[in-house]
């Protein structure tokens, strides 16, 4: 099976749950998932495997798979896991970084300001994974980034709480802040305090009743 496909059915999942096209009750079909990314049957039903073994779906006799709801303390259980992790990727990466690893970082935190301008939650969600992931990758451990990104997807539906518009992206704005001090950290070697902002800090506010089981609808105003 190709990875390339399956991580596209991975993503397809993930993109129909934040949408709202998955929502609870809904139906997501094996032939439905072949039909829409024209795949074949094998990376789908691996795809949707793995969906089911990491917690983001369950499956339903003869129907098919359905989003499966976590309670709040199941996700902060595994928010406060992913954050120990992440710090730990950090501290084993910064050895590894290159010039070219901190331009990348810094491009994406510039992108994820503008994301922030237009109130396009999408994107910055899209621009923050893409943020951790050069230095999750540069970890040199591979058994730990497979064990984070399965940790990751299994909180797939993770979201903000907060009904007013303003204030959430204010409290993005402020977690933008947070990415150019990690940054600045990588840059400054500082493993230690590094380490403190990913678990105290950054981490921290997605273990708050703020941040669990609410869509956030996106936008792209300008």
């Amino acid at each position: 099976m190709s990875s390339n496909s399956r991580n596209k059915v991975l993503k397809e999942i993930l993109r129909m749950i934040d949408s709202g096209e998955a929502s609870s009750g809904k139906i997501i079909s094996e032939s439905q998932l072949c039909k829409e990314l024209g795949l074949s049957r094998t990376p789908v039903r691996e795809a949707l495997i793995e969906a089911t073994a990491s917690g983001v779906l369950k499956k339903i006799p003869n129907k098919g798979y359905q989003m499966y709801e976590q309670d709040e303390n199941t996700q902060w259980e595994k928010f406060l896991i992913i954050s120990v992790l992440d710090a730990l990727a950090a501290r084993l990466a910064i050895p590894n970084m290159t010039d070219t690893d901190y331009a990348k970082m810094e491009e994406y935190i510039d992108m994820m300001d503008v994301a922030i301008r237009h109130h396009n939650y999408a994107a910055y969600r899209d621009f923050q994974q893409d943020f951790h992931d050069i230095y999750i990758q540069k970890c040199g451990n591979q058994t730990l980034i497979d064990e984070i990104d399965h940790m990751k997807y299994s909180v797939a539906r993770y979201t903000y709480y907060l009904d007013n518009q303003e204030d959430l992206f204010a409290l993005f704005n402020e977690a933008n802040g947070e990415h150019r001090e990690m940054l600045a950290m990588f840059r400054a070697g500082d493993a230690d305090a590094l380490e403190r902002l990913l678990i105290d800090v950054h981490w921290a506010q997605k273990l708050s009743p703020i941040y669990y089981g609410k869509k956030i609808e996106d936008s792209t105003e300008s």
